[in-house]
């Protein structure tokens, strides 16, 4: 199984990366949504990381239809966001 480490490492090398919150959807499959300071860098990193294989299963990675929020924040300032999701 895919962990939130294994995606840290992998995103963590992209240009713009920020931050990204793991979790597991109601199916018990890892979601990743990862943070990037510009739409151009996430679109970089979609490109780069699209059916990119981890542990046997290939990333699918799209855009977010929201943005994360920020601790003590409102919504200016934030960057933009692609969302990855690991499909088996």
């Amino acid at each position: 199984l895919t962990t939130e480490q294994d995606l840290a490492q992998l995103f963590q090398t992209t240009a713009g990366f920020h931050r990204l919150r793991f979790q597991l959807n109601t199916e018990g499959l890892p979601i990743c949504f990862v943070d990037f300071d510009s739409e151009v860098n996430s679109s970089a990193a979609r490109d780069h990381f699209q059916s990119f294989v981890v542990h046997q299963s290939p990333l699918r990675i799209e855009f977010a239809k929201q943005k994360m929020k920020r601790f003590g924040s409102d919504d200016s300032g934030l960057g933009d966001f692609a969302s990855a999701h690991l499909s088996h």
